[in-house]
């Protein structure tokens, strides 16, 4: 991971790799290189991971998403392995995992489908007649698309805005570094985003 001031960095959640019921074969995941997420987190990693856009978390409340919506979207993401395998995890599952009522947990899928963070695919039968319900999280991935555009002009424009407040304090340093410093001292100030920082 980079540094803590980057917007759009990943996320390494702990994750359980195997399928949403337990059964069948379960996905294998190579041992991790060594590496400073491995140094970090050790065997740890060992019982699986995902990858998740930061922006999930630090844009949630503007996102109007809760806490427990995040943990809803991360168990979902917990199982999306491949971008066209889509994740089946009943229900129930996740209820338990995170300690609230089966209604719970579809009362929020519902409302996270009518505000199009997913989309619940019709029940369709697997290898053994079991109905499964899978999930489109299309929809998810389209927001934080949009949600890391906001964030990241955001963060362009404290660094102008920094650059530019530096430059005019600095005065004859700005001149030494920058050549002439004309450009930096003289750059308007720009107008700010219109959403307000997430951070």
């Amino acid at each position: 991971m980079g540094s803590a001031s980057s917007f759009c960095e990943t996320v390494i959640v702990l994750a359980n790799a195997n399928p949403a019921n337990g059964r069948g074969a379960t996905e294998q995941t190579p041992p991790p290189e060594e590496n400073t997420i491995t140094r970090k987190w050790g065997s740890a990693l060992n019982a699986g991971f995902q990858v998740v856009p930061n922006v999930l978390l630090r844009a949630q409340s503007r996102l109007n998403l809760d806490a427990v919506d995040v943990v809803i979207l991360l168990n979902l993401n917990l199982h999306w392995w491949a971008e066209d395998r889509l994740p089946y995890p009943p229900p129930t599952l996740i209820a338990k995992r995170m300690g609230v009522s089966r209604r719970t947990v579809e009362r929020r899928i519902l409302r996270l489908q009518k505000e199009g963070w997913l989309e619940r695919l019709p029940a369709e039968g697997n290898k053994e007649n079991r109905k499964i319900r899978k999930y489109d999280l299309t929809g998810l991935v389209e927001r934080l698309k949009e949600a890391a555009i906001i964030g990241m002009s955001q963060r362009n424009y404290r660094s102008i805005e920094n650059l530019r407040r530096d430059s005019q304090a600095a005065g004859r340093r700005t001149k030494l570094l920058l050549g002439s410093g004309k450009a930096i001292r003289n750059m308007k100030r720009l107008p700010a985003p219109k959403e307000k920082s997430w951070d």
